[in-house]
């Protein structure tokens, strides 16, 4: 499993991204947890504005998980990945959502997002 993540602002363009149509054949929310929003721009909109709180100018850990070519995974193979993932990192913990894509040729690719802003500081 191919797996790459980063810190970024932005989070009614990763929104859009996570969910982007034009490049994958079908996108569904696997799961979304930790906001009063269903959807994923609301939901992003919850993090941004906690983030407005502080000085926090990129609120989101956004991690994508492909399989490598010729090596098609399930959907199952991508869970494992994700939490595998979250039990290593601190930031994946609380608020997370888990779109499923999958595009030509049967591969399927889990990008993921979590937020990490905190106002506790």
């Amino acid at each position: 499993m191919i797996i790459k993540g980063n810190q970024r602002g932005g989070g009614q363009a990763l929104a859009a991204h996570l969910t982007n149509t034009r490049d994958n054949d079908h996108v569904e929310l696997h799961e979304i947890r930790g906001f009063v929003s269903d959807d994923l721009p609301g939901a992003f909109l919850e993090i941004e504005l906690a983030a407005s709180l502080t000085r926090c100018t990129q609120p989101f850990f956004s991690v994508s998980f492909n399989p490598p070519k010729g090596h098609p995974a399930t959907i199952e193979d991508l869970e494992r990945a994700r939490d595998a993932t979250e039990d290593k990192f601190p930031e994946t913990e609380g608020q997370g959502a888990h779109p499923d894509a999958s595009r030509e040729g049967g591969a399927v690719c889990t990008p993921t997002a979590y937020g990490h802003a905190s106002t506790a500081n």
